[in-house]
């Protein structure tokens, strides 16, 4: 009787290499989801705060406005607005003489969140010129 050795089947093994594959390219695919996805909630994040910025700059030009109207130009205030509580807001006015119109003036407002240099650092600053 003649004995025959059988091998195995050449792919045998394949189906763990393909699952160890599979789950690697999975498990890629979910860090690049979550860092995308914190990047765009930072960015975001950043968006809102530059709009407030925005909207507290345009507050203080306001502001600078109503009191050249009533007669003051502060060299620069810093104002306190509730709603913008977060951000710091700077008004200045200057009184200018320009060929001889006597009451020209220049109100600026500055509104910033956070420190310079910080990743979160947004800055705004608006300018008016004035004939009163």
């Amino acid at each position: 009787m003649e004995r025959t050795i059988t091998s195995r089947s050449k792919q045998a093994g394949f189906a763990l290499i393909a699952s160890v594959f599979l789950i690697v390219v999975m498990g890629l695919a979910a860090v690049f989801m979550v860092r995308f996805s914190g990047t765009i909630a930072t960015e975001q994040s950043q968006m809102i705060v530059a709009q407030r910025a925005k909207q507290a700059a345009t507050a203080g030009i306001e502001y600078g406005i109503y009191q050249v109207a009533n007669g003051t130009c502060d060299p620069s205030t810093v104002v306190s607005i509730p709603a913008y509580s977060q951000l710091s807001i700077t008004v200045d006015c200057t009184k200018n003489n320009f060929f001889g119109v006597d009451n020209l003036f220049a109100v600026s407002a500055n509104a910033s969140y956070g420190t310079l240099g910080d990743p979160d650092y947004v800055w705004r600053r608006f300018q008016v010129t004035l004939e009163y």
